[in-house]
C-alpha cells in the first residue's frame, strides 16, 4: 500500500517501494492464495497508471489465471475460504469484480473483444458485492447472482 500511495507524491521515491513489492510477490507467489491475487491485481492496475501498458497486461494475467485456478469465479469460494467471517467472505467477492472491471477496463482501451475473465470464457456464478455502506458497516445483507451474462 505504501507504493500504491508513492504514485500520489513526489517526496517519496516509488522505485525502492517497487522493489519491495515485486520481491514480496516473488516470496510468496508460488501459495497461490486470494491475498497473491490481491497483491497481483493491486500492483497491475499501479503499473497500468504509470502506463507500462505490456507489463502490468502480464502481470494482471497472472492475477486472472491464478483467481481462476482458485476458484474465485466461483460462489463457493468466498465463503470457503473466509472462516466464517462475512467481511472476508465480501472481500473475496469483490476481488473477483475488481479483476473482471480491471480486465474489461483494460481490453477496452486496447479494443479487444474478448478478455480472459469474460462469462464467455469463464463460468462466473460468485455473487455481486453488497452495498458499501453495508460493507463499511460490517454488515454484509443479501448479495445478488448476476445474470447470466454480463459482458
Amino acid at each position: 500500500m505504501q507504493f500504491v500511495g508513492s504514485l500520489y507524491t513526489d517526496s517519496v521515491s516509488s522505485g525502492e517501494l517497487e522493489e519491495d513489492v515485486r520481491n514480496a510477490i516473488l516470496a510468496h507467489e508460488r501459495l497461490n492464495t486470494g491475498f497473491i491475487v490481491q497483491a497481483l491485481l493491486l500492483y497491475a492496475i499501479c503499473v497500468y497508471w504509470r502506463n507500462e501498458v505490456q507489463r502490468s497486461q502480464g502481470i494482471l494475467q497472472s492475477a486472472t489465471l491464478k483467481a481462476i485456478d482458485l476458484g474465485m469465479n466461483r460462489e463457493n469460494y468466498a465463503v470457503s475460504n473466509s472462516r466464517g467471517d462475512a467481511i472476508l467472505a465480501e472481500s473475496w467477492r469483490r476481488t473477483w469484480w475488481q479483476l473482471y472491471l480491471t480486465d474489461l477496463h483494460v481490453a477496452a482501451i486496447a479494443r479487444h473483444t474478448s478478455f480472459p475473465t469474460s462469462q464467455r470464457m469463464v463460468e462466473t456464478t460468485v455473487k455481486l458485492p453488497c452495498e458499501e455502506a453495508d460493507y463499511k458497516e460490517g454488515v454484509i445483507a443479501q448479495v445478488f447472482r448476476p445474470r447470466r451474462s454480463v459482458d
